[in-house]
């Protein structure tokens, strides 16, 4: 039920692909690559990487799990201010 940007976001943002394997799978899926879904895209892996840095500190109050979700928190974090500070976010913005 999600936006397919929203799903190809979070697969993009954990497979790690570059910029043209993602263009090229965007073409796949959508039959073209535009603007205005890059933009949707990059979007979509900035919301995704805060709502799992969010979801890794109430796992550190609450997970019984031996796992580092403070570093794993941080890094979503770090990839949100990556996302959110690179020089296309305002443009990102204005085409949604």
């Amino acid at each position: 039920m999600n936006d397919r940007c929203y799903d190809l976001a979070i697969w993009f943002g954990e497979m790690f692909f570059t910029p043209m394997q993602e263009a090229e799978l965007i073409e796949e899926y959508f039959g073209r690559v535009t603007r205005d879904l890059l933009a949707r895209v990059a979007v979509h892996k900035a919301l995704a990487d805060v709502k799992w840095a969010l979801w890794s500190m109430v796992q550190l109050r609450v997970s019984r799990l031996d796992f580092d979700f403070h570093k794993y928190g941080k890094w979503k974090l770090m990839r949100f201010r990556q996302i959110t500070g690179h020089p296309d976010w305002p443009l990102h913005l204005r085409s949604l």
